[in-house]
């Protein structure tokens, strides 16, 4: 199996997680008139169907240059949560094209790991669907990477996989109780019903009790959100990036003492650290990764 087909499934999985969290609770981050507009630029020219290889190796190239505006206007912009958006939309659209050769997922890679530069400024479950174009192991002509060629990228695809994987165990607070995730409704101080407007509150001090209960209660469900994504990309993304890992270490050249010191720069549990490092040395795939599930619950 690819290392394409082994992360496929995932990438469509954590790619509409992350769409779906544009609407996230609290209303912290919302798209402007801007982003829609270059979304539904996006979304007209992934419309595929029906097209000829030539027409769609065409639409790959015209997605490109989507891909360069969006880098030029965007990435430097005071809107980098809508530029980590826009590049996912527009890396995910390049990469399913098809066309009868390869390119639109070498510029699919390519246009991550420029987008990846900006990893700091993303939600995670962005990134880590950004991560997850991360895998392809051709050159821009389709042709099989030379061992030398992949010892050179080898390096950066791995550290951009453990990246991911440590901002997610370092996002997730071991403190933190599922059972306290906020309420759909805070209810007034003094009575009245759940959810009615504090304007309605003539006493200025439990107006302002309240609009604080509100602003409280919003951030458990913000914290509760990132809490629950961040537990299932540990459950479902991660060991799709230990399989990516070990696939990549077990081509030649050898790189065993490199993976293993970029395990020991990222990743602080032994035992994860283990399980990829003795896959790579015994040159075998652990069962649990091999039958294990990369369907994520509905979000």
């Amino acid at each position: 199996m690819s290392r394409s087909q082994c992360v496929g499934g995932l990438v469509a999985v954590v790619f509409c997680a992350a769409l779906a969290s544009e609407a996230r609770a609290g209303g912290e981050w919302k798209g402007s008139a801007a982003y829609d507009g270059m979304r539904e630029r996006i979304a007209t020219l992934a419309q595929v169907s029906g097209l000829t290889a030539s027409a769609r190796q065409e639409r790959v190239g015209r997605l490109n240059e989507v891909a360069e505006e969006i880098d030029r206007v965007w990435r430097d912009g005071e809107d980098r949560e809508g530029y980590s958006r826009l590049a996912l939309q527009v890396i995910s659209a390049m990469a399913s094209i098809g066309g009868g050769d390869l390119r639109g997922q070498y510029l699919a890679q390519r246009w991550a790991i420029r987008a990846l530069e900006r990893a700091d400024a993303m939600p995670l479950e962005v990134q880590c669907a950004i991560v997850s174009f991360v895998q392809h192991d051709r050159d821009a002509e389709g042709r099989a990477l030379s061992e030398g060629a992949l010892a050179q990228v080898r390096r950066v695809r791995a550290s951009l996989w453990l990246q991911a994987w440590q901002r997610i165990d370092r996002s997730i607070d071991e403190e933190w109780s599922p059972a306290d995730t906020g309420a759909a409704n805070v209810v007034p101080p003094g009575g009245g019903p759940a959810g009615m407007d504090p304007a309605a509150i003539s006493d200025p001090v439990l107006r302002a009790q309240y609009e604080a209960d509100i602003a409280a209660n919003r951030q458990k469900i913000i914290r509760a959100t990132e809490q629950f994504r961040a537990r299932d990309l540990r459950k479902y993304w991660v060991p799709t990036a230990k399989r990516v890992l070990i696939r990549l270490y077990m081509e030649a050249p050898n790189g065993t003492e490199e993976l293993r010191a970029l395990l020991e720069e990222y990743i602080s549990d032994a035992s994860d650290r283990e399980q990829v490092l003795d896959a790579v040395v015994n040159m075998e795939m652990p069962a649990e990764l091999v039958n294990g599930s990369t369907t994520q619950p509905a979000q």
